[in-house]
């Protein structure tokens, strides 16, 4: 599902479109589903299942015990690095690009007509989004773009060895 497109003349704000943020993990884990000796790449997902990446596989387990078992070859990791109006803490690994203000005139520049327009800094963000033909479509947004992008680039490699000649 895609986030909604803010109203950027309503809300006086940089931001082109509004997303609900949720904290996940990334992080190692495993299944009993899948007899591997090493641990799989989970990425934790809060509104559906989480993806754990295998070698060839990816698995999305569901709590009932129904999963999906998805061939990476099917599996598409589009990358972008996308500037994020940053309202909380900046992120230690993040990059500061630019600033914006809490409310703007079209032009970028703070409107002045409320008292309140503070700055906000403008974070390089590394936007990933898996999708397949089956339907699944899951964003994550990643505070350091650089590792996000050589993950991507890593990823879509790795998922090319798998590739049947």
């Amino acid at each position: 599902m895609k986030p909604p497109i803010g109203n950027r003349v309503v809300e006086r704000s940089y931001a082109s479109r509004t997303i609900t943020r949720t904290p996940v993990t990334l992080e190692f884990s495993g299944s009993d589903l899948v007899r591997f000796e090493g641990r799989a790449m989970r990425f934790q997902n809060v509104n559906g299942e989480h993806i754990l990446i295998f070698p060839g596989v990816a698995l999305m387990p569901r709590e009932d015990g129904a999963f999906a078992l998805i061939d990476l070859r099917e599996i598409d990791l589009a990358f972008t690095a996308v500037q994020f109006v940053e309202d909380e803490d900046v992120p230690g690994d993040s990059q500061v690009v630019g600033h914006s203000w809490a409310k703007v005139n079209k032009n970028g520049s703070p409107d002045l007509r409320f008292r309140e327009s503070y700055p906000i800094p403008l974070c390089l963000y590394g936007r990933k989004v898996f999708t397949t033909p089956g339907g699944v479509e899951e964003e994550y947004q990643l505070s350091n773009a650089a590792v996000a992008g050589e993950f991507a680039r890593a990823f879509n490699a790795y998922r090319s060895t798998w590739a049947v000649s």
